[in-house]
């Protein structure tokens, strides 16, 4: 769910189209699901989770015209630009302006913004109304069977 959460929020639109392969490997219940999913912003994502890993990581790649990003949440993303090869790496800690482990993972400005928007009386990012759109994308997907 939190990796679906994160392409939705990085494609910037709504679903238009998904093809996915869900497999139950080793359990009653599907543990594999890899997913196709084009957005209506033009954006395509590829979906890969995998519950029977070695480890649980996000990972993003994301591709546009002159530059590409490769991020791993809990330790850094590195940025190419226009053909470059070494790229502009950015830690975690950089990017949150802390090395403390709930501000790097980013509980600490989730929570900041839910409280402030409390105080202020505005809808937060992620609100109830949001989870529901991805779980919607999640039966979706699991609906999807190629």
């Amino acid at each position: 769910i939190h990796a679906i959460d994160a392409l939705r929020w990085l494609a910037g639109g709504e679903v238009v189209a998904v093809a996915a392969d869900n497999r139950s490997l080793g359990t009653p219940f599907a543990n594999s699901h890899q997913a196709l999913l084009r957005f209506d912003t033009g954006c395509t994502a590829i979906l890969t989770a995998h519950r029977r890993a070695g480890t649980r990581r996000h990972y993003f790649e994301l591709h546009a015209d002159g530059i590409s990003a490769y991020a791993d949440d809990q330790q850094r993303a590195t940025i190419y630009r226009d053909g470059d090869s070494e790229g502009l790496a950015i830690s975690a800690a950089e990017a949150a302006g802390s090395d403390d482990w709930h501000k790097r993972f980013g509980f600490f400005a989730e929570n900041r913004h839910f409280i402030d928007c409390v105080k202020a009386g505005r809808q937060p990012l992620t609100n109830l109304a949001d989870a529901v759109r991805t779980m919607e994308l999640v039966d979706r997907i699991a609906a999807s069977q190629i």
